[in-house]
């Protein structure tokens, strides 16, 4: 696809701008915690985030005893980011062109960030370049036939739709086949899930009903294949075969 069926990369600074000034973007505490945690961090291992947004996951990076270091394209995202971590080390800078030398990071991790780039195979290319050889990464990506989105259109005759200036989904294997063309080989591969949107827009009263049908039920009879995004524990794959 040419550069031209893509907004501009100011036109998309000036969304984010926005966006944070609105509300800001950030995901649940638990997945940033659990995603520390998936890496099995060694104290004193160096953690890059990728398009780090508020500094959440480097926050609970530094309480593990990892050196983080964060990097996003807004300085509004950088500032709340060293605000939250002021440990880490922060840049602002572009996803697909990382001012880091090769091979400088233990970890890598992209949250929910790699279908909002302009170019996804070039943001990957450069994880994988600062990525140690023995590192790992971990990438969370959406997927396009999440069941909560197949539930909404059942009850309700539609869904919501993506509200970013740039959206992109993807199945389970066709994220795989991604990445494994960009340097990476999945070790792998993890659901995440947030609440069902038929149980959030459901008119029910009793708040509880709802947080236990999502906490104990929904969670576990969601087919993994229907995920609401999968989770990607990656080695970088050697140069020499």
């Amino acid at each position: 696809m040419s550069d031209s069926a893509f907004p501009s990369p100011e036109a998309v600074r000036a969304f984010y701008d926005r966006t944070y000034q609105a509300q800001g973007l950030a995901d649940p505490a638990s997945l940033y915690r659990w995603i520390v945690q998936l890496l099995h961090p060694t104290p004193g291992r160096t953690i890059l985030d990728v398009a780090c947004s508020e500094g959440h996951l480097l926050s609970y990076a530094h309480q593990a005893q990892l050196i983080p270091s964060g990097i996003d394209m807004l300085s509004e995202a950088i500032k709340r980011a060293k605000a939250r971590c002021p440990e880490a080390t922060l840049s602002v800078g572009d996803g697909e062109a990382l001012p880091f030398p090769d091979g400088t990071f233990d970890f890598v991790t992209s949250l929910g960030s790699l279908e909002h780039y302009r170019h996804m195979g070039a943001g990957l290319q450069e994880m994988a370049r600062v990525l140690k050889p023995d590192g790992v990464a971990c990438i969370m990506v959406p997927n396009v036939f999440w069941l909560g989105d197949v539930l909404e259109v059942l009850w309700y005759g539609e869904c919501s739709s993506g509200f970013q200036i740039i959206e992109r989904h993807g199945t389970r294997r066709g994220w795989q086949h991604l990445l494994e063309a960009r340097h990476f080989v999945v070790q792998r591969t993890l659901r995440y899930n947030k609440p069902c949107p038929l149980f959030a827009r459901s008119s029910w009263k009793v708040k509880s009903v709802r947080k236990f049908l999502w906490r104990n039920l929904f969670n576990v009879l969601c087919p993994f294949n229907l995920s609401l995004e999968f989770v990607y524990v990656c080695r970088k794959r050697s140069p020499h075969p």
